[in-house]
C-alpha cells in the first residue's frame, strides 16, 4: 500500500565548514545575534515567555565550541559550533510554510563565511488515513520485554 505523507513541516540539516575567525566563533552573543537576524529574515516568528522574553538558549563550552536554540512559533533553530575545527551544524524545524529556512541557512553562511555547506532537506508529515496510522505503529510488546 502507498503510504501518502500530509507535510506539516520542513527540517533542514546543514553541516558548514567555515572561514570565521576564533573570535567571531567563540562569541556566543555575536552567534545569538546572527542566528536571531537569520530567523527573522526568513520569515519566522520569534518564541517569547509570558514576560516578552525571547526564547534563546546559548551555551559556551570551555576552553572551546557553543550550542544554542532559538525557539520560534513554528518550531526551532539549532546550533553547535566546533571553533578550532571550523565546523558549524545546524539545524532549522519549521511547521506550515510561512518561514523559509534556506534563506535562514544563506543568511548564517554568509556571516560565518562557509566555505563548503552541506544540506539536507526533510519532508516532515504524518500519514492522512487513521488505518495508515495504525499500520505504522510498532508493536512495542514486542521491542521492550517485560
Amino acid at each position: 500500500m502507498d503510504i501518502k505523507l500530509q507535510p506539516l513541516g520542513q527540517h533542514v540539516i546543514c553541516e558548514m565548514a567555515v572561514d570565521a575567525t576564533t573570535e567571531e566563533l567563540e562569541d556566543v552573543e555575536g552567534l545569538k545575534t546572527i542566528c536571531r537576524d537569520a530567523l527573522i529574515a526568513c520569515g519566522a516568528n520569534l518564541a517569547r515567555d509570558p514576560e516578552g522574553r525571547e526564547q534563546l538558549l546559548f551555551h559556551k563550552f570551555h576552553p572551546h565550541g557553543t550550542t544554542g536554540v532559538i525557539i520560534i512559533e513554528e518550531s526551532h533553530l539549532h546550533i553547535s559550533v566546533w571553533t578550532l575545527e571550523q565546523y558549524v551544524a545546524l539545524d532549522v524545524f519549521t511547521c506550515g510554510e510561512t518561514a523559509k529556512p534556506t534563506i535562514a541557512f544563506a543568511h548564517i553562511a554568509h556571516a560565518l563565511k562557509a566555505r563548503t555547506v552541506l544540506q539536507r532537506i526533510i519532508k516532515r508529515g504524518l500519514p492522512i488515513a487513521q488505518g495508515e496510522r495504525e499500520m505504522l505503529r510498532p508493536d512495542l510488546s514486542t521491542q521492550h520485554p517485560g
